[in-house]
């Protein structure tokens, strides 16, 4: 019996609002075969880093985008 294995992607950003949308777009699009969920962590960043990771998780699923 094959066992799947989960994968865990942990990205530390800090003013990354205008690039984390793109980075976790090209994640799902690049590994839909695997299993995996996104850890994004984020440093107190000023520009909305947090909100943008909220609208992920709206689309993409709790789930499958964690923030902290």
């Amino acid at each position: 019996m094959e066992k799947n294995n989960k994968y865990s992607i942990i990205i530390p950003t800090y003013n990354e609002r205008l690039n984390i949308g793109l980075l976790v777009y090209l994640i799902f699009k690049h590994l839909r075969e695997l299993d995996f969920e996104v850890i994004i962590v984020d440093d107190g960043s000023p520009d909305g880093t947090q909100d943008m990771v909220k609208q992920l998780q709206q689309l993409y699923g709790e789930e499958r985008i964690v923030g902290t």
